[in-house]
């Protein structure tokens, strides 16, 4: 499927590609050739993203859901510290008992870079024309989180 999809913007393409490649837990990176430039691991189930391209960020969203205890438990990105893990720990609202990831991935070294805890399933993810905020949508509770892509 990820080829089908590639080759309807065959035509249109302007900038590098990235189609969410789901179970396989990662993002394949095609070029404004459409040509294979690598994937992005590390991120589970990924359905919406966006880029903010300024930031050098690809922004992406899980479809999966896990306890909020589980999530707690998962390793931390390399490059982010201790502190900065412990504190997006618990950012969904009091009251769900599941949280989905959107991950923060670096674009140039196709690493994550942050993980932060919403509440339900991504669906949409959008990132403003300013690059300060990233949005992620989460129909089955009709609601939306917002992203304060500065301090996360």
């Amino acid at each position: 499927m990820p080829f089908l999809a590639a080759g309807l913007l065959a035509g249109t393409a302007q900038a590098d590609v990235f189609l969410p490649s789901g179970d396989a837990d990662s993002v394949l990176h095609l070029n404004d050739a459409l040509a294979n430039v690598s994937r992005v691991d590390g991120v589970e189930n990924p359905h919406g993203l966006a880029v903010a391209p300024g930031r050098g960020l690809l922004v992406t969203g899980s479809l999966s859901q896990m306890a909020r205890e589980d999530a707690a438990q998962m390793e931390k990105p390399a490059e982010m510290d201790a502190a900065a893990h412990d504190a997006h720990h618990g950012g969904a609202p009091a009251g769900t008992g599941t949280v989905s990831i959107v991950t923060l991935a670096s674009v140039a070294d196709r690493a994550p870079v942050a993980r932060v805890e919403v509440s339900g399933m991504v669906h949409h993810v959008e990132v403003d024309a300013a690059e300060r905020y990233a949005v992620a949508t989460h129909p089955g509770l009709e609601g939306v989180s917002v992203i304060d892509l500065e301090d996360l």
